[in-house]
C-alpha cells in the first residue's frame, strides 16, 4: 500500500489501485481534488476497477483521503480498507 500526492504521476496511482485496490492520497482538499480527478481519468482504462474517492476517519489519526476499488472493498466500512490505510499513515 502506498500514499500518493499531487506531485506524483496519476498513472502510477491508477496502476497501484488496479493492483492493490486502494491508494492513500495525501494533502488537503484544495490540492487533492484535482489530483483525484486525474487518477479517475487514468482508471478509465481499467474496466474491472470501480473507483470511489473518500475521506475515511482513522481512529486517532484523523481523516485520510483515498481512492479504492469497490470490486475489492465492498464499501468504505470494509475493515481491510482501514487496515491498509492505517499502515501508511
Amino acid at each position: 500500500m502506498k500514499a500518493f500526492g499531487p506531485s506524483d504521476d496519476p498513472v502510477h496511482a491508477a496502476k497501484h489501485i488496479a493492483k492493490y485496490g486502494v491508494a492513500a492520497i495525501q494533502g488537503g482538499p484544495t490540492i487533492v481534488d484535482p489530483y483525484i480527478t486525474k487518477v479517475f481519468e487514468e482508471l478509465r482504462s481499467y474496466p474491472n476497477v470501480d473507483p470511489v474517492s473518500d475521506a475515511v476517519n482513522l481512529s486517532g489519526k484523523g481523516h485520510q483521503y483515498c481512492i479504492y476499488d469497490l470490486n475489492k472493498f465492498g464499501s468504505r466500512n470494509d475493515p481491510n480498507l482501514y487496515v491498509l490505510l492505517d499502515s501508511v499513515i
